[in-house]
């Protein structure tokens, strides 16, 4: 696993967005205007779609998808960190990832196929349902 591809785990399991130097692009939910899925862009093609169970503004969950909030730490000091060391491990739970096959054939080179693989091996051993749909264009 290479460094773009440590980082888009990252940011799928924090729901971050990111542009990176290999034509990949990780939309979370303010990107996508639906708060329960996050985009992953290679090429500018749109290769997967990530359906999370929680919506992002849910009020039962921490910036990086745990249950652990602000108000259980008691913060007395005023370089506190533990907060912030406490949920940095946390992640979203993802319920599906969809792949648009139609997509990540009209990519040119492998990169779309190495992060489907990447992503169906990484999440699937995990037991997040993986779907892999063709999509026909017109």
């Amino acid at each position: 696993m290479d460094r773009f591809q440590k980082r888009i785990i990252k940011a799928i399991n924090h729901r971050e967005s990111c542009s990176l130097r290999n034509n990949t692009m990780m939309h979370n939910s303010h990107d996508t205007g639906n708060e329960f899925t996050g985009k992953l862009f290679v090429n500018d093609q749109e290769i997967a779609t990530i359906y999370y169970t929680h919506a992002w503004h849910d009020s039962s969950r921490n910036l990086h998808g745990g249950t652990l909030l602000y108000s259980d730490f008691d913060h007395k000091g005023k370089e506190d960190y533990a907060y912030i060391r406490a949920i940095e491990n946390d992640k979203w739970e993802i319920d599906e990832i969809s792949f648009n096959e139609t997509a990540i054939n009209r990519v040119l080179g492998s990169n779309a196929v190495r992060y489907r693989n990447l992503l169906t091996k990484h999440f699937g051993g995990q037991g997040v349902k993986i779907k892999n749909v063709k999509y026909v264009t017109v």
